[in-house]
């Protein structure tokens, strides 16, 4: 997934629980949204990914410039 997306910077986890960095520059690992950002409630590309990402029915929490991936639990 890494090498077909130039705004992964990074892909890691154990487990069931993985998260996904996603940077404006890959070599640099400058993050795609800022916290600043995030404060003044602009719009995140990370929510934007979540969003889609849970509308397909992926359990997903999405933070400032990543997002983690859980399985969904069902009971």
């Amino acid at each position: 997934m890494k090498e077909k997306h130039p705004s992964i910077g990074d892909v890691r986890g154990m487990g069931l629980f993985w998260a996904v960095e996603l940077v404006k520059n890959r070599r640099t690992k400058q993050p795609l949204n800022t916290k600043a950002e995030k404060i003044n409630s602009q719009p995140l590309v990370v929510d934007k990914v979540a969003a889609g990402m849970m509308k397909e029915g992926v359990s997903v929490i999405a933070w400032i410039s990543h997002f983690v991936i859980g399985p969904p639990f069902d009971y």
